[in-house]
């Protein structure tokens, strides 16, 4: 029985100059505050965190900027950003969720830091009335994530299980994404779409 309540403020503009250039930036703040309402709930797991509370408050940030260039079918764009994010229920809270994709046991941990990401992307794209042909990339950089670890002193408690993963925070991780897009309309009542992913 855990609730949450948040509550958050956004700002986002657009400029626009000449009618080729496109400046657009934006932040926004929250606030997010996760409680158990449930006091059995509440003993589960304190088992594995004595020391934990009953609720915890958290603020999440986030901050954007881009540039864009569009002249005749030619369009390029760049942009950075950063964000947080709050660990979910799951994470910060779980006990013994079975995975059925991985057969693990998770158990959440409610000291996780906030996840923190920063970002760089940049596309650029050529269209017609038939055709459009994009290429874009983003890198992350991503601070605190959360990933589930294996821990080998718990015993799972669902039948048929691998093991136990215990929510933990690895310091940081890069993630970085190159998509190859043709969207293709030949008749007004026909189109098709082809994407290319690489992933690292």
């Amino acid at each position: 029985d855990v609730r949450t309540i948040y509550f958050g403020f956004n700002f986002n503009d657009n400029l626009k100059w000449k009618k080729v250039h496109q400046f657009h930036y934006g932040a926004s703040l929250g606030f997010n505050r996760n409680y158990i309402a449930n006091k059995f709930g509440l003993n589960s797991l304190k088992i594995f965190y004595p020391e934990m509370k009953d609720g915890k408050n958290r603020l999440v940030a986030g901050a954007n900027a881009g540039y864009i260039f569009e002249k005749n079918n030619l369009e390029i764009a760049t942009g950075i950003g950063y964000g947080e994010r709050a660990p979910s229920v799951s994470e910060g809270y779980g006990f013994y969720l079975f995975n059925s994709f991985d057969r693990y046991d998770y158990i959440g941990n409610p000291n996780l830091k906030n996840e923190k990401s920063l970002e760089l992307n940049g596309s650029i794209s050529y269209k017609t009335k038939k055709i459009k042909l994009n290429l874009s990339g983003n890198y992350f950089h991503i601070f605190d994530y959360i990933i589930g670890v294996i821990n080998s002193e718990y015993i799972p408690m669902t039948i048929g299980a691998t093991g136990v993963r215990e929510y933990k925070a690895l310091k940081s991780v890069n993630i970085s994404n190159v998509e190859f897009g043709i969207d293709y309309k030949p008749h007004p009542s026909w189109r098709t779409k082809a994407r290319f992913t690489y992933s690292i």
